[in-house]
C-alpha cells in the first residue's frame, strides 16, 4: 500500500476487565449550532454535527458513506464490517455492543431534558468554522453519558436532531469506547478514530491496516502532554495527508530533567514522516529529546523545545534515489502544527 510508515514505540498498558462505564463519564458528543432567536440568550438547534464523522471527514479528509435504513440497522452493518475485518482488533466488541443496546429506552437507558456534563476526556482538535453557524454560535455538547452506576443517559433533544447515520456513529462510538477503555485508554481518540474509519468510504483492507495499530496489547496511549500530527510530502512536491490519529508519546523514560522517546519510521520511496508537539495545547515543561530512527540505520535526535522539533536529515536517505536530502519544517494548520520531512535536491 502507498504511503505507509511505521511507527513502533515503547508503551505502558493499563489494563481492567470491566466496562468502562463504571466511572462518571465516557459519553459522546457532538458540535452544535445555535442560531440565535431574537435575543443573544434565546437560541434553537440548527444542526448538530457527530464528532467523530466530523473528525474523520473535516480533520482528516475520510469520506463517509452514505447509508439507507434506520440508526439501528446501520449500526448492525457498520458492525458486521468492523468483525469481517482481517486481524479484527476489535474481537471483544460485541458484549459492549450488547450493552449498550443501540441506546434504547430501557432499565440502565434514560432519556433526559437536561444539560449532560461535558466530560473531560474529549480531546477535540477539529473545530468547525465560525462561519458554518452565521447568525449564531457553535459549541461543544454532550449528547451520551455514564454514571458510576451503570445508567447511561442520552439528552433527548440533541440525539434527535442527529441524522439516522450520526446516531449509530454514537452508539458504535458508546460500545466501542466502552471496549478501548477496558483495554486501557483513557480518552475517546482512539475510539473516535476508529468509529471514522468504520463508516468511511476507504476499502475494508485500508481499515484493517490503520486498525492493526490498535491491537489489544497496544493500546497506542501517551501522556496527554506529547500530541503529534502527522503528514508527508512526496519526491514531487505534492502533499500526502496520511489519515492517522493525533499520536501521543509513550514509553517516556525520564531523567534528571529531561525524558527521552525513540520511535522508528520506515519510510517508502514517497518520503518520511515526521512528529512535532503543538506547544500551544499542551505546553512542554520538561525539554526531552526526541529520537528517530529511520531505516537507513541512522538516529537522528533533537530537543523538542515549546518551539518544536527539528533535525536536518542524511543526504542519502532516499536508497533509490540519493540525490535528495531531508529537513523538516513546519506548517501551520487549524489548532495544531505539523512538521513534514521535505524531500530537498542535494547540494
Amino acid at each position: 500500500m502507498k504511503h505507509r510508515f511505521l511507527i513502533s514505540v515503547l508503551f505502558l498498558l493499563v489494563s481492567s476487565t470491566s466496562f468502562a462505564w463504571n466511572r462518571v463519564g465516557n459519553g459522546g458528543g457532538a458540535w452544535i449550532c445555535r442560531s440565535y432567536v431574537g435575543s443573544f440568550s434565546n437560541t434553537e438547534v440548527s444542526w448538530v454535527a457527530q464528532i467523530d464523522l466530523h473528525e474523520a471527514s473535516s480533520q482528516y479528509g475520510l469520506k463517509i458513506k452514505n447509508f439507507s435504513g434506520n440508526y439501528r440497522s446501520i449500526v448492525k452493518k457498520v458492525a458486521q464490517r468492523l468483525s469481517a475485518l482481517p486481524n479484527n482488533p476489535l474481537a471483544g466488541l460485541a458484549p459492549f455492543l450488547k450493552e449498550v443496546n443501540d441506546l434504547r429506552p430501557g432499565q440502565h437507558v434514560t432519556y433526559v431534558d437536561h444539560d449532560l456534563n461535558i466530560i473531560n476526556d474529549a480531546l477535540y482538535f477539529a473545530v468547525p468554522k465560525a462561519s458554518a453557524c452565521p447568525k449564531g454560535r457553535i459549541r461543544y455538547e454532550q449528547i451520551v453519558n455514564f454514571d458510576n452506576n451503570g445508567f447511561i443517559f442520552v439528552q433527548k433533544s440533541l440525539f434527535n436532531h442527529l441524522s439516522e447515520r450520526s446516531k449509530a456513529a454514537m452508539v458504535l462510538h458508546e460500545a466501542i469506547y466502552a471496549y478501548r477503555r477496558s483495554l486501557g485508554d483513557t480518552d475517546s481518540l482512539n475510539s473516535r478514530r476508529i468509529v471514522g474509519l468504520a463508516f468511511s468510504t476507504l476499502p475494508d483492507e485500508e481499515i484493517s491496516w490503520h486498525l492493526s495499530y490498535l491491537k489489544n496489547d497496544i493500546a497506542l496511549r501517551y501522556p496527554p502532554s506529547y500530541n503529534f500530527y502527522i503528514k508527508m510530502i512526496s519526491d514531487e512536491g505534492q502533499i500526502q495527508p496520511l489519515w492517522s490519529i493525533p499520536i501521543r508519546l509513550t514509553g517516556l523514560t525520564k531523567g534528571a530533567s529531561t525524558e527521552n522517546a525513540a520511535l522508528e519510521v520506515v519510510s517508502n520511496y514517497l518520503g518520511f514522516a515526521f512528529m512535532y508537539v503543538d506547544p500551544i495545547i499542551n505546553p512542554i515543561k520538561a525539554a526531552p529529546n526526541l529520537s528517530i530512527r529511520l531505516n537507513d540505520g541512522n538516529t537522528y535526535t533533537a530537543p523538542l523545545t515549546p518551539n518544536g522539533w527539528a533535525k536536518r536529515l542524511s543526504p542519502n536517505l532516499f536508497s533509490t534515489n540519493p540525490k535528495y536530502s531531508c529537513e523538516a519544517v513546519t506548517m501551520v494548520g487549524y489548532n495544531d502544527v505539523h512538521i513534514i520531512c521535505v524531500s530537498l535536491p542535494k547540494n
